[in-house]
């Protein structure tokens, strides 16, 4: 099938958007709006925001990178058993202290988790973290 490319603003009663259409779906490359304030600028896919964009918060904070349905991608491939997540203002690390990851440098300590260098936390590229956990040997 081919793109069909609309320049008029549309509107589900939630989200505005402009740019490529596929099935009467965003598809292609637009903009969409939130009420709240929230607004992506790149790649859509089935009306969902997939691939490369930029999400703008109502904070002002930004998002910079992959998204897949909707959401940035949590490619924190190099992290290791490293999970963040932030609701509001608060954000949550989890870690399961029963794995290991072998050594450390040293070789000292064995490593349970790292995110392998500082990374942003989802949805405030402007806030980093930098967390290695450790248990003696």
């Amino acid at each position: 099938m081919a793109w069909i490319k609309k320049e008029e603003m549309a509107s589900d009663g939630h989200r505005k958007y402009i740019g490529e259409w596929k099935d009467n779906l965003p598809n292609g490359q637009g903009v969409m709006a939130w009420p709240d304030g929230k607004k992506y600028a790149g790649e859509f896919k089935n009306g969902e925001p997939n691939g490369q964009g930029t999400m703008t918060y109502p904070n002002g904070a930004n998002y910079v990178g992959a998204f897949k349905n909707g959401e940035p991608k949590k490619d924190n491939k190099n992290m290791k058993n490293v999970e963040m997540s932030l609701e509001g203002n608060i954000l949550t690390i989890k870690v399961d202290i029963t794995k290991e990851f072998g050594p450390s440098t040293s070789g000292k300590t064995i490593i349970i988790a790292s995110t392998e260098g500082n990374q942003a936390i989802p949805g405030k590229d402007n806030v980093k973290v930098g967390l290695n956990v450790y248990r003696k040997k």
